[in-house]
């Protein structure tokens, strides 16, 4: 028997994706109690408090995190306030998720953990799409062995349009065109590719929506101590988009059309010839945030390992970090921690 449930609170309830009801709803799934949330908007916690009957309702955070029956809180917000909002959150001794990106900057990550460590609270951040039915059904694969030993994947998402007028557009906020589905594919390229790094070399483009101040285009290409090398790609000028993935192993491929279509291509090179099937992985995994939160409350409550840990986290950054300043320098750059 547990002595003492969780109780949970999230920092942004509302906005575009409704995300502070998502996480309270997969939290209390996984046993985790919603107890309350903040947001600027008192419409926003008039919803909340009908969403969820009982919940506690701020409209300052700075009240939440003195709110001594707080134990877990899960911050919601643009990127640019990750780092700062991580950092009082642990110092309050609450236990702290982070939405993606954790930070974005090496040195706020590597505060926020230290800080983290200090108040001997868990510190983790909320890239729930490692447990994607794709990503879970390629490392499935890889891990049987059929494709071989995996050495290069080629991964992202494009299109061709202009950025919408908010806050992911904008440099200074968001922290660039990498920062919001680039680092959920840095994320995945690190998991099927544990390997330490040696550099990045990437290549950034502004040449067309001067409405936005993030780039048009970002690419990255990561080369691993050990030969294998991925190449990381988020365009808003691609009118001729390539696949979401395309992972080569020794013995064969990989191929997704499109993040969450629902089907893998798998070729398989056999006595000279490569032969071809379907992986059909839609409906085959469970809720990838539900699952986030069943590992979060397993740690909290029995000790388990966390499957994201902030470490990993900070890799992502320290990835996106040599990316920005190899773009600039034209250079291939090392990461930081490698």
């Amino acid at each position: 028997m547990r002595e003492k449930t969780i109780r949970g609170a999230v920092i942004g309830y509302g906005g575009a994706f409704q995300m502070g009801r998502h996480h309270l709803e997969a939290m209390q799934n996984a046993g985790i109690e919603p107890y309350a949330a903040c947001d600027l908007s008192p419409a926003c916690m008039e919803q909340a408090a009908r969403d969820f009957p009982g919940l506690r309702t701020f409209t300052d955070y700075h009240a939440l995190l003195a709110d001594p029956d707080v134990d877990l809180v899960v911050q919601i917000l643009p990127h640019n306030l990750h780092g700062p909002v991580n950092l009082e959150i642990v110092r309050a001794g609450k236990h702290c998720v982070s939405e993606k990106p954790f930070t974005l900057t090496v040195a706020e990550a590597d505060a926020c953990i230290a800080a983290a460590e200090e108040a001997g609270v868990t510190l983790t951040v909320f890239h729930n799409r490692r447990f994607d039915g794709d990503h879970r059904a390629m490392m499935e694969i890889i891990g049987s062995g059929e494709i071989g030993e995996v050495f290069h994947v080629e991964c992202g998402m494009g299109h061709y349009g202009e950025p919408p007028a908010w806050w992911r557009a904008d440099k200074s906020v968001s922290g660039g065109n990498f920062f919001d589905w680039g680092v959920h594919f840095i994320d995945w390229v690190l998991d099927l590719i544990p390997d330490p790094i040696e550099n990045v070399t990437a290549f950034y483009q502004k040449r067309q929506w001067t409405s936005a101040t993030n780039e048009d285009e970002t690419e990255a290409a990561i080369r691993f101590r050990t030969g294998k090398y991925a190449d990381v790609r988020i365009s808003s000028l691609d009118a001729a988009p390539r696949p979401a993935f395309r992972i080569l192993g020794t013995e064969g491929a990989i191929v997704e059309e499109s993040v969450g279509c629902g089907v893998l291509t798998v070729s398989r090179a056999e006595r000279g010839k490569v032969w071809t099937r379907e992986e059909l992985y839609g409906g085959r995994f469970a809720d990838s945030g539900t699952m986030w939160y069943e590992n979060l409350a397993a740690h909290l409550y029995e000790g388990a390992p966390l499957a994201i840990t902030a470490q990993s986290a900070r890799r992502n950054i320290a990835v996106l970090e040599a990316a920005e300043r190899s773009a600039q320098t034209r250079q291939s750059e090392p990461v930081a921690g490698e």
